[in-house]
């Protein structure tokens, strides 16, 4: 169940992420990465939720980097990806469950 859970949260088999390691880059192009991240999933984020959901997106990368290495050395059968959760906590997602709970609590409301 949890490599669903990943699946769904970091990209899982839709989508390979290999690049050249966090540690490796410069603050300059992680920049560059954040900001095309954020385009590409129409992020928007005042200045503190900026850094807070940075900071989660890079972790995000170190655990992408770190599986797919793994993945490549023959430990795991599929890589796993950067998505639109990528900048989440767990928590903040289930593949949607969380969605469609709210919705029904917001149509109990209106009945």
């Amino acid at each position: 169940m949890l490599g669903v859970f990943y699946m769904c949260l970091y990209g899982g088999m839709a989508t390979s992420y290999h690049r050249a390691p966090v540690e490796t880059v410069t603050m300059a192009d992680l920049d560059a990465e954040w900001e095309a991240y954020k385009q590409k999933f129409e992020k928007v984020y005042d200045s503190e939720e900026d850094k807070v959901r940075r900071a989660l997106w890079e972790e995000s990368l170190k655990r992408v980097e770190a599986h797919n290495k793994e993945a490549d050395e023959g430990k795991h059968t599929w890589w796993m990806g950067i998505n639109q959760f990528s900048d989440k906590k767990p928590d903040e997602v289930c593949c949607g469950c969380q969605r469609r709970k709210h919705h029904i609590h917001l149509q109990d409301e209106e009945h």
